[in-house]
């Protein structure tokens, strides 16, 4: 970078702001002194070691102003190719890394045949078995025409209950909600019709990241967080955690893993509480 780019800053401007940090910084070091030598006679009071009086480093120049940014942005301009000053836009980090990522998500979809037979023929852990309780043995309910309740407003398993904010997130680290033209759905069937296709349709921007947030999900929305998941993150893992009575409050990734998926696994336990009524009965 030349230094003709540069914005010029006006000496006599520059001259004012150095004496008022200069100033400030005078008042700081007499103040820090001042205690120091309290500190010093209580010290020698008591026969303790001796504190000597704080050191004042030399006052800042428009000189050396000058010198120590124009050493700064010339570091700064050789370790990055674009950055604020020169004015091209940057989205690296400093080892050259991308802050979000560009690269798209490999295509996936998951339908309900494949669902089904994950819930039957998966070797379920007890965590497992404990959470999709009602559902591993209801054959009833693995056999009906609609897997998911297609009430809008109360079902049988209670996934009207549940909640799901899922996002797609672009190429330019911007998040949006994939469209889906399925009319109006269940709470249940609208998030599993979110989680179970990544970068489906053509006509959609590549999606390069995805953002899933559950809340009080069902039984089979647990199973469907587990079948669409698992080749990402070791689900069976997360569900012990989930029923886990003295968890741990973090766990992170474990960067020499065989398992890809405890690589890019990161756990963290987070209570909170809520106050409801004027008897501010604890939940």
């Amino acid at each position: 970078m030349k230094r003709t780019d540069l914005m010029a800053l006006d000496t006599a401007t520059a001259q004012e702001l150095i004496r008022i940090i200069n100033a400030d910084r005078e008042r700081y070091l007499d103040s820090l002194n001042r205690t120091t030598e309290l500190l010093q006679k209580a010290i020698s009071a008591s026969g303790a070691i001796d504190i000597g009086p704080v050191s004042r480093p030399q006052p800042l120049t428009v000189d050396g102003l000058q010198r120590s940014a124009f050493a700064a942005i010339e570091i700064e301009s050789t370790d990055h190719a674009g950055s604020a000053y020169t004015g091209e836009d940057d989205s690296s980090a400093g080892d050259g890394d991308s802050f979000f990522a560009d690269t798209a998500l490999e295509d996936e979809s998951y339908d309900i045949e494949g669902l089904i037979n994950h819930i039957r023929t998966h070797k379920w852990t007890t965590a497992g078995v404990n959470i999709l309780r009602g559902v591993l043995a209801n054959e009833s309910l693995l056999q009906r025409p609609s897997l998911f309740p297609t009430d809008l407003q109360t079902s049988d398993d209670r996934s009207h209950l549940s909640h799901g904010s899922i996002y797609d997130v672009g190429g330019d680290g911007l998040q949006y909600v994939p469209s889906f033209d399925n009319g109006k759905t269940s709470r249940s069937l609208e998030i599993w019709n979110r989680l179970n296709s990544v970068n489906r349709d053509p006509d959609q921007q590549k999606a390069c990241g995805k953002i899933i947030c559950v809340r009080e999900p069902s039984p089979l929305l647990f199973a469907a967080l587990h079948y669409t998941m698992n080749k990402h993150f070791d689900m069976d893992e997360l569900f012990e955690f989930l029923v886990d009575k003295d968890p741990v409050l973090a766990r992170p990734h474990n960067p020499f893993a065989d398992d890809h998926r405890h690589r890019r696994t990161f756990v963290f336990n987070m209570e909170y509480f809520t106050l409801i009524g004027k008897r501010y009965q604890v939940l």
